[in-house]
């Protein structure tokens, strides 16, 4: 049941109303109401005023933190999609109803000004948002360009001319996109087609100049390389004529060096791999042909000709300058031959092992000197003395050598004095063993290897050469030479001075005695006074001698001999010496050794015979075959036990006497000095 309110007056005319007259308190009472009514709506509004500042506070944070995330998104199309997706979210959570409370988060009487706020916030992020957006979109399609650019440019050098039209059209068709969306203006995209066919034509021009730089000129001629403008199709000219020329010449340089090659191999006598390159015609206008080929013919006729000897390669040069120039190559394989000639004057003069090797003889490799591991290194030298033999015993050189001239530098530093002395010392004896020593000037470290062919204890040599390192170092305060050698050295200048190569010799030998003293004083007082005594006995080790001058445990070196001072051979001391003029001494008495029995009486024969038993004795141990004389008459072994002994070279004596103040030779038979061998002696008369 319903019911039904009238609205509208029913009578048509006025009617009679009941008049009532209302109370006096009444209307203080409606007055007292509606002052209450608008103090309550005074109330709303103030409460709705404050609630919509908030709501605007609160919009404008959410705007400001959706913006922020938007202006972190990088991409265009997400971006537009986040703000309209976040601008909903936000619109609904302002204005649609909470399903826990049932009520909007904006009361019914703010929503319609508040809607009006929203869309005013909104939008004006929304515009911003936007311009951000079309910027990302712009910036998207210049960084597509210029990917499109790189690879275009980077891919065009090996591009086929279809593939670099196609390239091309896409790369327009971009680009008039990028136009109409307006991202570049009409004069950018002309400038960027433009720019991309000149950079795609200089890639490839670039590749095309290395790879075929005739090719890059008959392009030009025919009109291609069309992106590039004037100038730098010239420039492209100019560098693939130049690249052309230079290819040219690399080209013909290398096929020049092949025959060289070819050359080399053939005058060896060595099968020639590339010979069929004489039947190239590229190669024939080279200006080595013709003694390729002459070298050929001449090589299948007279065999390997740089393994010729200097006499062999003459006889072949005089007999081919016989033949007439009228068969093919002739005047060049006399050119090929004089070269030859040339070349082995020069190279088995000057290195011949290096030449060896290069003419194709087998030449031991050369295995550098270690101390750890010096069997290697004799094992070598063994070798190369073989082949050393071979090449003298055949006539290439006249000189023995064992080592290239870089070898030979690689050895010299190996035995320099800052060198472990323990390493030289080895060293050094190996080389002597080898016949080597002299390729280091060192005089030294070569009188060192010479004394350990005669015995010398390593320890000594090894001691010799730390001195030299002392000397070097000037640890050791050392006389002048004519007040350290004195004496020592008066006997050894003898020995010397009329041997070939003595004044060496001495020299080494002084040399080796500083040494071995700077290495003995260094122990003791390197800045004393000079020692004599130390000095002496460092001349008499150095000449291979043993124990101690001036005592009976001496041998070899210098020893004192009727008080004077005198070389004898290794081994030997001056009481082996003393005792054999004894022997002979003893040879001409009639009951002396060698004679008749004691118990037998002498006869005048026997006395003749001992005497010419002597006298032989002396004839074998002269060098001249002659016996010492003295105005005519032989002289007698109780005659020499007066004279002075002096050594004229190694194992070479004289014997000196005094004549009224005058010292005077021995001579013999033949009126030369009586030189005789002390070892020879000794042998003679050995009991």
């Amino acid at each position: 049941m319903s019911l039904t309110v009238p609205r509208a007056p029913l009578s048509a005319g006025r009617a009679a109303q009941p008049q009532f007259e209302a109370p006096g308190g009444a209307a203080e009472i409606a007055q007292l109401g509606n002052r209450m009514m608008q103090i309550g709506t005074a109330i709303q509004q103030e409460r709705l005023s404050r609630t919509g500042e908030r709501l605007a506070v609160d919009l404008q944070n959410d705007m400001n933190a959706a913006r922020l995330e938007a202006e972190a998104i990088g991409d265009p199309d997400q971006l537009d999609d986040f703000w309209t997706r976040r601008t909903t979210e936000l619109r609904q959570r302002y204005f649609e109803a909470d399903p826990s409370t049932g009520q909007a988060r904006v009361p019914p009487e703010l929503r319609s000004r508040f809607e009006t706020r929203f869309e005013d916030v909104a939008g004006r992020h929304a515009f911003q948002i936007g311009a951000r957006a079309l910027e990302l979109r712009n910036s998207q399609s210049q960084a597509n360009w210029l990917g499109y650019y790189q690879t275009a440019t980077t891919q065009s050098a090996t591009m086929g001319p279809e593939v670099r039209q196609a390239t091309i059209a896409q790369a327009t068709e971009i680009l008039d996109g990028q136009l109409a969306r307006g991202v570049i203006t009409p004069e950018e995209r002309q400038r960027r087609l433009l720019q991309l066919n000149q950079d795609m034509d200089q890639a490839r021009a670039i590749v095309d100049i290395d790879r075929d730089p005739a090719a890059v000129l008959a392009a030009l001629d025919a009109g291609d390389y069309g992106g590039l403008d004037g100038e730098a199709q010239a420039r492209l000219r100019v560098q693939a004529a130049r690249e052309l020329e230079r290819q040219t010449t690399a080209a013909q340089t290398e096929r020049n060096a092949e025959l060289a090659e070819l050359i080399r191999v053939l005058e060896t006598g060595l099968p020639a791999a590339n010979a069929a390159i004489l039947e190239n015609p590229a190669y024939q206008d080279l200006p080595n042909y013709a003694q390729a080929a002459a070298t050929r013919d001449l090589t299948a006729a007279r065999g390997a000709i740089r393994q010729m000897t200097i006499p062999e390669l003459r006889t072949a040069l005089a007999e081919e300058r016989q033949v007439p120039i009228t068969r093919q190559w002739q005047a060049e394989r006399v050119t090929v031959l004089e070269q030859a000639l040339t070349s082995a004057i020069q190279n088995w003069g000057s290195d011949p092992v290096a030449y060896a090797a290069e003419v194709g003889f087998r030449v031991p490799d050369f295995v550098p000197f270690d101390p750890a591991a010096p069997d290697a290194f004799a094992a070598m030298l063994a070798e190369r003395r073989i082949t050393a033999d071979a090449l003298v015993a055949q006539g290439y050189t006249s000189e023995r050598r064992l080592f290239t001239d870089a070898e030979r530098l690689e050895i010299q530093r190996q035995a320099g004095i800052d060198q472990d002395p323990a390493a030289r010392a080895q060293l050094s004896d190996l080389l002597t063993q080898a016949g080597a020593e002299g390729i280091v000037t060192d005089p030294v470290f070569a009188h060192v290897g010479g004394l350990a062919q005669t015995g010398v204890p390593a320890e000594l040599r090894a001691e010799i050469l730390r001195g030299q390192q002392v000397i070097e170092t000037s640890n050791v305060v050392m006389p002048p030479v004519r007040e350290r050698v004195g004496a020592a050295f008066e006997v050894v200048g003898e020995v010397f001075a009329n041997v070939p190569g003595g004044e060496a010799a001495q020299a080494q030998i002084a040399a080796a005695a500083d040494a071995l003293y700077a290495a003995r004083v260094r122990r003791l007082d390197p800045t004393g006074d000079f020692d004599a005594d130390i000095y002496t006995q460092a001349v008499h080790e150095v000449m291979g001698g043993t124990g101690r001058v001036g005592r009976r445990d001496a041998a070899g070196g210098i020893q004192e001999w009727n008080d004077i001072l005198t070389p004898f051979p290794r081994g030997v001391a001056a009481g082996d010496f003393q005792a054999a003029l004894d022997r002979l001494q003893d040879m001409t008495q009639p009951d002396g050794l060698f004679t008749r029995p004691r118990n037998q009486p002498p006869s005048d024969g026997a006395r003749a015979d001992n005497t010419e038993r002597v006298l032989s004795v002396l004839s074998d141990a002269s060098l001249a075959g002659q016996p010492p004389q003295i105005n005519g008459q032989p002289l007698m072994p109780r005659d020499l036990e007066g004279l002075e002994l002096r050594a004229v070279g190694p194992d070479r004596y004289v014997f000196i006497r005094n004549d009224r103040g005058q010292s005077r030779m021995i001579f013999d038979g033949n009126g030369q000095p009586y030189t005789f061998s002390m070892l020879r002696l000794l042998q003679e008369v050995a009991p």
